[in-house]
C-alpha cells in the first residue's frame, strides 16, 4: 500500500461509496414491490413475486454489508497509509536539514575566576608548544591578576622583550645548584639586587625558589598573628631544564603547589607538556588537582579533540576551537583572549631600545671617572619625590573610563584622595594638580607641570620626601628589609589596610630607582610612557577620534584657541603627545580636529 498515491484511495474510496447508495435502492425497491404484490391478486403470483423481492432483498443486504465492510477497511488503510506517508516525509525533511542545522557555542571560561575564587584556581600551568604563546599570555595574565607578579626566566631574551615591565631574574641560563642559599624575601623582590647586561636580576633559579619556599613558612607563622602579607604570582619558565640541574626543585615544588596558595603565593609554570610526568612528578598525580591548565594553539585543540572526538562536525568544542585564531583552553572550557598584539610590539620596542642602549654604552669612553656614591646622591638629590611619582600617574593616567579598565596606579590615587588630609602621605598634592600640574610636559611655554626649583637654596632644602629616601638608603644599607622600613618610615604594619599598600608602592617607587644602572631608564617613567603607547593604540584601532582619545587618556575636554590659556596649554600638550605616539608608530594622523 505505501505504493499508491493519496489520489489513488481517494477514488477507491468514491467507488464503494456509489456501489452501496445502488444496491440500498434496489433492495429498497424490491420490498416495496413484493408488498404490492402481496396486496395484489392472484396469489400465486403474489407469491411468485414476493419471493423474488425476498431474494432481491437479501442480494442488496449481502452487497450492503461487503460494501460496508470494503469501507471499513478502506478508511483504515487509507489512514494507515497517510500515516506513513506522513512519517516517511518528516524523515525526508529531517534528513535534509540536519546538516544545515548551527551548533550551539559552547559556554566560554570566566577569566575573573582566577581573583575572585583563588582556593579553586590557585596555581596555573599555561601549556603550548614551542613558539606557542605561552610568555606572551602570562604577561597578559599577569596585567591583571592580583597580587604583585615576579618572572624567573633563564633564558631571557632582552632583544625578545618578553615580560616587559615585570622583574625578571636568573638570566643568562643561571640554574644554580642544590648548595645556593635563600636570602631574605623582601631583598628578592625590592629592586635592590644586581642586574646583569641583560637587564635580568643576577640571582640564581635555585636561590628564587628556595627563597620562596622560606617565604611561605615565614608567612604561615604570621597567619598564626592575624598577619596577611600581600599576595605574588610568580611566572617559573623553563621549569623543565631547572628540574634536571637543581634536583631539589621537584620537591619544593610539590610543598608549594600544595600549601603556597593559602598564605598568596600562586605559581604560573610555563611547560610544553601538559601530562603530570612532564613535571617530573610521577605517582603524584594528586598534585593535577592543584593545577589549572591553560592551554593554547595546538594543544588546546588536541585536547579538545580527546573530549568530543576528532570530527568539528560531531564536536562543538573543537569546531569553536577551529574558528578562533588563536585557540585556548582552560581546564575543560574555552576561552577567548583579546588581541594581545599589542603586547608582543611592546616588547618589540622594548628590545631595539634596550639594543640602542647598549650600543651607545659601548661608543662612550668617558674621560673622567665619577664616583659612583656622588652620583646616586646627586640623581636622589630632587625635593618633592612623592609629588613627582603622584603627579607622573596623575599627568599620563587620568583615564575616565570604568573602574575595571583603569590602571591599577589611577586607583592608588583615588585612595589617596579619598583618605583625610590628616592621613595622605604628601601634604599639598591637592593644591599642586588643582593649580594645573597636570601637564604632559613642561617643554617651551606649553606645559603645567611645577616648574622646576632654579636656586641653590631651594635645592638645599630637605623636605620630608628626602628624608625617608635618606632614611630608605640607610636601612637598606643595614640590611632592612621592606616590612621593617615601611614600619619605621611611615609607621604602617603589614595587612589589607590603605596605609600599608600605599606606603608599599611609594617605597617601591623610591627603592626600584637604580639610576647607578645606565642600561635601563626610570622604571615608572618607562612604565608610564609603554602604558600611554598602548592605550593610544587600543583606542585609536577602536576608531575614536582624536578629540576623544584625547578627553580618556588625559581627561582634557577639547578647548578653543581663544579658551582660558591654562587649559589650553594643557591641551596642546596632550595633542602634541598623542600625534608623537601615532607617527611614531606609523598611524593615520588625520586633520586636524
Amino acid at each position: 500500500m505505501s505504493g499508491f498515491l493519496p489520489a489513488d484511495y481517494i477514488r477507491l474510496f468514491k467507488s464503494a461509496s456509489t456501489s452501496l447508495f445502488v444496491s440500498r435502492l434496489l433492495g429498497y425497491g424490491s420490498l416495496v414491490l413484493a408488498l404490492a404484490f402481496i396486496v395484489c391478486k392472484p396469489p400465486s403470483t403474489k407469491v411468485l413475486l414476493g419471493t423474488f423481492a425476498l431474494m432481491a432483498a437479501g442480494a442488496q443486504h449481502a452487497i450492503a454489508a461487503q460494501a460496508t465492510e470494503q469501507e471499513r477497511e478502506l478508511k483504515m488503510v487509507s489512514g494507515l497509509a497517510w500515516k506513513a506517508k506522513e512519517i516517511d516525509w518528516a524523515k525526508k525533511i529531517a534528513a535534509i536539514a540536519q546538516p544545515m542545522q548551527i551548533q550551539e557555542a559552547p559556554e566560554l571560561f570566566d577569566w575573573k575566576l582566577f581573583n575572585t575564587k583563588p582556593h579553586k584556581y590557585p596555581h596555573i600551568a599555561v601549556v603550548a608548544e614551542t613558539g606557542g604563546g605561552k610568555s606572551l599570555t602570562a604577561e597578559w595574565m599577569a596585567s591583571w591578576l592580583d597580587g604583585t607578579t615576579i618572572v624567573v626566566a633563564p633564558h631571557y631574551d632582552p632583544l625578545e622583550g618578553d615580560f616587559h615591565g615585570l622583574p625578571v631574574f636568573s638570566g643568562g641560563r643561571n640554574y644554580g645548584s642544590d648548595k645556593d642559599e635563600a636570602i631574605a624575601f623582601d631583598d628578592l623582590v625590592s629592586g635592590r639586587l644586581p642586574r646583569g647586561e641583560d637587564g635580568t636580576y643576577k640571582v640564581s633559579v635555585a636561590t628564587v625558589i628556595k627563597t620562596i619556599f622560606a617565604e611561605m613558612d615565614e608567612r604561615y607563622q604570621l597567619k598564626l598573628k592575624g598577619i596577611k602579607r600581600p599576595t605574588y604570582n610568580i611566572v617559573l619558565d623553563e621549569y623543565l631544564a631547572t628540574a634536571s640541574v637543581f634536583t631539589e626543585a621537584v620537591n619544593y615544588l610539590k610543598l608549594l603547589l600544595r600549601e603556597a596558595r593559602k598564605v598568596g603565593l600562586r605559581l604560573i609554570l610555563l611547560l610544553q607538556g601538559d601530562e603530570v610526568k612532564a613535571l617530573k612528578i610521577e605517582g603524584e598525580g594528586s598534585l593535577r588537582k592543584c593545577l589549572k591548565y591553560v592551554r593554547l594553539g595546538e594543544v588546546a585543540t588536541e585536547y579538545a579533540g580527546t573530549l568530543g572526538g576528532s570530527e568539528p562536525e560531531k564536536n562543538p568544542l573543537l569546531a569553536f576551537l577551529s574558528e578562533q585564531e588563536y585557540p585556548v583552553m582552560v581546564e575543560r572550557k574555552p576561552a577567548v583572549t583579546p588581541d594581545l598584539t599589542y603586547i608582543r610590539e611592546r616588547g618589540a620596542r622594548a628590545g631595539q631600545q634596550w639594543l640602542k642602549q647598549r650600543e651607545q654604552l659601548e661608543r662612550s669612553q668617558p674621560t673622567t671617572v665619577v664616583d659612583p656614591e656622588m652620583k646616586r646622591n646627586d640623581a636622589r638629590n630632587i625635593e618633592g619625590l612623592s609629588e613627582e611619582f603622584l603627579s607622573a600617574i596623575e599627568d599620563h593616567i587620568s583615564e575616565f573610563s570604568e573602574p575595571r579598565n583603569r590602571d591599577p596606579f589611577a586607583e592608588t590615587l583615588d585612595q589617596i584622595r579619598n583618605l583625610p588630609v590628616s592621613d595622605r602621605p604628601i601634604s599639598d598634592f591637592n593644591s599642586s594638580f588643582n593649580s594645573g600640574s597636570g601637564g604632559l610636559n613642561s617643554g617651551g611655554n606649553g606645559g603645567d607641570r611645577p616648574q622646576q626649583r632654579e636656586t641653590k637654596s631651594e635645592l638645599k632644602r630637605e623636605t620630608d620626601s628626602q628624608r625617608r629616601r635618606k632614611t630608605i638608603n640607610e636601612m637598606l644599607s643595614q640590611g632592612a628589609t621592606q616590612t621593617q622600613i615601611i614600619e619605621s618610615v611611615w609607621g604602617a604594619k603589614p595587612g589589607e589596610n590603605q596605609a600599608y599598600k600605599i606606603a608599599l608602592v611609594e617605597y617601591r617607587w623610591i627603592a626600584t630607582r637604580d639610576d647607578d644602572w645606565p642600561g635601563f631608564a626610570d622604571p615608572m617613567a618607562q612604565y608610564i610612557d609603554d602604558w600611554l603607547s598602548d592605550r593610544v593604540i587600543q583606542l585609536h584601532r577602536e576608531q575614536l577620534s582624536l578629540r576623544n582619545i584625547i578627553w580618556h587618556i588625559w581627561g582634557v575636554p577639547h578647548i578653543s584657541t581663544n579658551g582660558r590659556p591654562q587649559k589650553r596649554a594643557r591641551y596642546d600638550a596632550a595633542w602634541s603627545k598623542l600625534l608623537t605616539v601615532l607617527r611614531e608608530y606609523g598611524l593615520e594622523v588625520g586633520e586636524d580636529e
